[in-house]
């Protein structure tokens, strides 16, 4: 039953709930679910753990049989945060390749990782086109932490670009999809409100930027228990 649920939830930002459920499983059952164990890295992933806590739940995963590459993402994950941007890539590309279709919300992480990879490279212009896909893809199946984190990336490189209207734009968008079915914040639109932070600041608007950081921080702050 959690295994069903898990996508869902995941995606609507309840991480607490989610590691909730995780935490009243039996001893052993994850060793023989590497779908659960692929979804318990990423509530890991989401709330902050660190490297260290990482690895040996991937290790886990290929343990327990992978021959989809559901671990491949979060390998990406791992090399694109060490700078590897090509190991990233590589395992980015094995998961799109070998993953089924069904396994959304896995291949529109391999995507976002994809983006990760080519950024960790230096390669802006194919970055951008990997986190427009990821963005798309993301918003057509309902994956609002990865479309917003998505959404997010493009807004960076629209900032970067002296195009401050379009990455306002695209972060008022992931703040208008970052809500629950009762319009309230998810706590991913704690990314956006952080990011819009900085666009005040450098219209020099820093009553509204510390406003919108104090906003950011206290969504950040319900994501894990």
């Amino acid at each position: 039953l959690i295994e069903a649920c898990a996508e869902a939830t995941l995606m609507r930002s309840e991480i607490a709930t989610f590691n909730g459920w995780m935490g009243r499983l039996p001893v052993g059952t994850l060793d023989r679910r590497p779908t659960l164990i692929a979804y318990y890295i990423w509530s890991l992933l989401w709330s902050g753990a660190s490297l260290d806590q990482l690895a040996p739940q991937i290790r886990r995963l290929r343990e327990a049989g992978d021959p989809d590459a559901r671990g491949a993402p979060f390998q990406a994950f791992l090399a694109a945060v060490q700078g590897k941007g090509r190991e990233a890539r590589h395992f980015a590309e094995l998961a799109l390749k070998r993953l089924p279709d069904d396994a959304r919300l896995l291949r529109n992480l391999a995507q976002y990782m994809l983006a990760s990879g080519y950024m960790a490279e230096g390669d802006t212009s194919a970055g951008m086109v990997a986190l427009e896909r990821a963005s798309q893809s993301s918003q057509r199946a309902g994956h609002i932490m990865l479309a917003v984190l998505a959404l997010c990336g493009i807004a960076d490189l629209r900032r970067r670009q002296g195009r401050l209207r379009d990455s306002e734009a695209l972060l008022q968008h992931a703040l208008a999809i970052a809500t629950d079915v009762h319009g309230r914040p998810l706590a991913i639109a704690g990314r956006a409100l952080v990011a819009l932070a900085d666009l005040a600041r450098e219209h020099n608007d820093l009553d509204t930027a510390h406003a919108l950081i104090d906003q950011g921080s206290a969504l950040f702050d319900h994501v894990s228990p």
